[in-house]
C-alpha cells in the first residue's frame, strides 16, 4: 500500500510538472489589496506549496470524537 501511495504521488507530481512547464506565460494576479505580475508556473507552484503545507499541518490536527448520540444515556451494562 505504501508503494502504491508513493507511485501515485510521483505520477501526480510528474503530471503537475508537465502542466507547469506548459504554462509559462506571465499573468496578472490580484488578491485583496495587492496586484502583481508573475509567471503562471511560479503561481501554480506557490499554490501547490501552500496546499501541501496546509495538508501537512491539518494531518496532525487533533480530532475530537463525538459521543454516539444513539447510546447517549446507556452504560456498558445496558448495551
Amino acid at each position: 500500500m505504501r508503494n502504491l501511495k508513493m507511485v501515485l504521488s510521483l505520477a501526480g507530481l510528474a503530471l503537475f510538472l508537465i502542466f507547469v512547464i506548459q504554462n509559462t506565460e506571465a499573468v496578472d494576479v490580484e488578491f485583496l489589496f495587492w496586484s502583481f505580475q508573475t509567471r503562471r508556473a511560479l503561481l501554480l507552484f506557490i499554490v501547490l506549496a501552500i496546499g501541501v503545507g496546509i495538508g501537512w499541518i491539518m494531518q496532525g490536527w487533533p480530532r475530537r470524537e463525538r459521543p454516539d448520540s444513539d447510546h447517549a444515556g446507556e452504560t456498558k451494562e445496558d448495551a
